[in-house]
């Protein structure tokens, strides 16, 4: 009875999920794979190239002018104390970060990130805590500034150009509008 027992137990397991014996050997996939002879893998690498690139041999075929080049044309002062010899300084100078635009940037970002906590919050404090903190973010950030300016400007008008104070002015209104206008579309509100 507990032979019959035991061959229909053995019957159940797999080999293949029995441990490995002590006598087998490890057959490593890539025994082989590379020729030996050096000539050999020379032709066996050049075969793998010439199969991989294959697939871009569409890409690699179409026509390219001659006088594009794969850098860009810059001009250099190479008298200039900012210039390096491995050019690591001239896209910073050419390229300046401009910090207003990040800094606007965030502002939205933070906008439409209270908008969206506000149309999730369920309870009506929350929510108009949510509204102050956006109410609060739009004229610390940008209308207390507007109204810095304009207070500059009235005080001592000689001291600045009427023009770019007004541009200035007009800008940061804009984005006072644009955050108005991210919060009714991200929170619940109409």
């Amino acid at each position: 009875m507990n032979a019959a027992i035991g061959q229909t137990v053995d019957q159940w397991i797999h080999e293949e999920d029995l441990p490995p014996r002590a006598n087998l050997k490890v057959i490593r996939r890539f025994d082989g794979l590379y020729p030996q002879d050096e000539d050999e893998r020379e032709a066996y690498w050049d075969f793998i190239h010439w199969f991989m690139t294959r697939e871009h041999a569409l890409i690699l075929s179409i026509p390219k002018p001659r006088d594009v080049s794969d850098f860009w044309q810059v001009e250099l002062d190479e008298l200039g104390h900012d210039v390096s010899a491995f050019n690591t300084v001239d896209y910073a100078r050419l390229h300046p970060f401009d910090k207003e635009a990040y800094r606007v940037k965030k502002i939205y970002e933070r906008v439409k990130d209270l908008a969206l906590l506000h149309s999730c919050l369920s309870d009506q404090e929350g929510r108009e805590r949510m509204y102050r903190r956006f109410r609060r973010l739009v004229e610390d950030e940008v209308r207390d500034r507007a109204v810095t300016l304009l207070k500059k400007y009235q005080e001592d008008p000689q001291r600045f150009n009427k023009f770019q104070v007004f541009e200035q002015i007009a800008q940061l209104n804009r984005c006072i509008r644009r955050c108005n206008d991210i919060w009714r579309r991200w929170s619940a509100e109409p």
